[in-house]
């Protein structure tokens, strides 16, 4: 989803700054509560003047998606295209990667985090579901690189697999937020780090989680 062309002739400081009101107004309320006269007078902006950007609410919310989505998946591709690493080790480096995008990007990942929970919304067409889907593939395709080197055994069903891995990550951040009882919502609007936990904490609860799927004889030895 593409924004008008006055939105692109923008300077980079202050289409940022667009996006920036925006991703806080969608990561601190549902689709349906964010409110778009919210975002301009957050940007001190006439609101005909927004509808020269973005034609609609639901046009700006998929561009924030794709915008916040490709910025996450690139990382991801680039690493797991990676021959010397074993699948355990690609899982956990991700698991990692994915903790550190969210405490250098807040509000992206509130935001993010408030898109998977948006389930079955017809006002959004369901994007929830089209992001997992394309995690769901990139994975898969991961799983095809693992299964063909022998350390994933015969038997285990790809597609259980590759949502036991989804769930994992989301259960990582469920664990941690009931471990350190931590608001992210209010870390949101306080611009703040989701969570302020030391480096090696975090590894050890990464290779615990990943440790669950390599345990469970889900991978051969």
């Amino acid at each position: 989803m593409m924004p008008l062309q006055t939105f692109l002739n923008l300077s980079e400081e202050r289409k940022q700054e667009i996006l920036d009101a925006a991703y806080e107004e969608f990561a601190l309320n549902s689709y349906s509560n964010a409110s778009l006269s919210g975002i301009i007078r957050k940007l001190g902006l006439a609101k005909g003047s927004f509808y020269r950007y973005f034609r609609s609410k639901k046009e700006l919310y998929i561009y924030l998606l794709e915008h916040a989505t490709s910025q996450r998946l690139d990382q991801v591709r680039e690493m797991l295209e990676s021959e010397d690493k074993t699948l355990y080790e690609k899982l956990v480096e991700n698991f990692a990667m994915k903790i550190r995008f969210d405490l250098q990007h807040p509000v992206i990942s509130g935001f993010l985090y408030k898109v998977m929970l948006e389930r079955d919304n017809k006002k959004t067409g369901n994007v929830e579901r089209i992001v997992k889907n394309e995690i769901d593939l990139l994975i898969k395709d991961l799983l095809k690189i693992h299964f063909g080197k022998g350390e994933i055994r015969k038997e285990i069903d790809t597609d259980l697999l590759s949502f036991t891995i989804m769930q994992v990550q989301s259960g990582i951040y469920e664990y941690i937020e009931k471990k350190y009882n931590i608001n992210y919502k209010k870390n949101i609007m306080e611009r703040k780090p989701i969570f302020s936990i030391p480096e090696n904490e975090i590894m050890k609860l990464v290779r615990a989680f990943s440790s669950l799927l390599e345990q469970g004889y889900l991978f051969k030895k």
